[in-house]
């Protein structure tokens, strides 16, 4: 009897290896094949999201800009598309905070980032003094945007973004100008209807979460919070109606950045020949990264 209840054991306990090695094969089974595949969204909006900063983590983008109504060039001028690579380049502790480098190599621009316990954070950044200089659409005509004039949409962009005068090359730490509060890029847990100031200084921005989106790259499908930033330029208590800037964030990062403005254009003795709806897209083309 005590050999058949040994024997019954020892089967009962290799059946149960047996159901755990199953299971386990079932399971490097699964993650093998959801590795494999890119066309789908794996990110599900969660309280433990963290934008992915690591030393090293790469993305490029494909960045695309319209303006309708451009002289001689019919309903819509579609400028030449551009290929922008971030990287984090390193580590920096500005102040009491252990920030992460993240360089655009195209505009020798750099922006200082870290996770905080209730957001992600911008906490600083600065334009090169390189001679490098992004005009590629020069020509006969210019934007004039709120009284202001501007050679070009990345011009535009930077001033729109709040990170000083591009043709200038700023170097301006946000801690050490006069807009002293660090810059909520997205609140953590993120939550759709989430909303906090932006910026207070030169004007008024506010951010919200507006929707969970799905977006479309060439590699692969993404679903992502989408925060919006809308402006009082004028500084006259009201959000204008003329501009907006939405980001849509995943696990994997920013996938896609769009602005949005109507703006004057004027030729080169600051006369206006039209009115134009600018569009600029920044849209995820593939990425490098270490997932936190």
């Amino acid at each position: 009897m005590e050999e058949e209840e040994n024997l019954r054991k020892k089967l009962t306990l290799i059946s149960s290896y047996d159901i755990l090695f199953s299971m386990r094969n079932f399971l490097f089974l699964l993650l093998l094949l959801l590795s494999c595949s890119r066309d789908y969204p794996i990110f599900s909006p969660h309280p433990g999201y963290f934008f992915p900063l690591a030393v090293g983590n790469q993305w490029n983008y494909i960045q695309t800009s319209t303006i309708t109504n451009y002289p001689e060039q019919g309903d819509t001028f579609l400028f030449p598309s551009d290929t922008i690579h971030w990287e984090i380049k390193g580590r920096k502790v500005i102040r009491r905070w252990n920030t992460y480098i993240l360089q655009e190599d195209e505009y020798y621009f750099t922006q200082y980032y870290a996770n905080l316990e209730d957001g992600f954070y911008q906490l600083a950044y600065s334009i090169s003094n390189s001679t490098h200089s992004y005009n590629p659409y020069k020509g006969k005509y210019k934007i004039r945007f709120k009284e202001r004039t501007f050679n070009n949409i990345k011009e535009l962009e930077i001033w729109i973004m709040n990170l000083g005068n591009f043709s200038k090359r700023d170097t301006l730490p946000l801690l050490d100008s006069l807009i002293h509060d660090i810059r909520k890029m997205l609140s953590y847990p993120p939550e759709v209807g989430d909303e906090w100031t932006f910026f207070n200084y030169p004007w008024y921005a506010v951010r919200e979460i507006i929707d969970i989106e799905e977006v479309e790259t060439e590699t692969g499908n993404f679903l992502c919070w989408k925060t919006r930033t809308l402006y009082d330029i004028d500084n006259d208590g009201i959000l204008d109606s003329d501009i907006y800037w939405d980001e849509y964030y995943s696990d994997e990062g920013i996938i896609k950045r769009y602005f949005w403005l109507l703006i004057d254009i004027i030729d080169k003795n600051g006369v206006k020949v039209g009115e134009g709806e600018v569009e600029d897209i920044l849209l995820l083309k593939d990425y490098n990264i270490i997932l936190p």
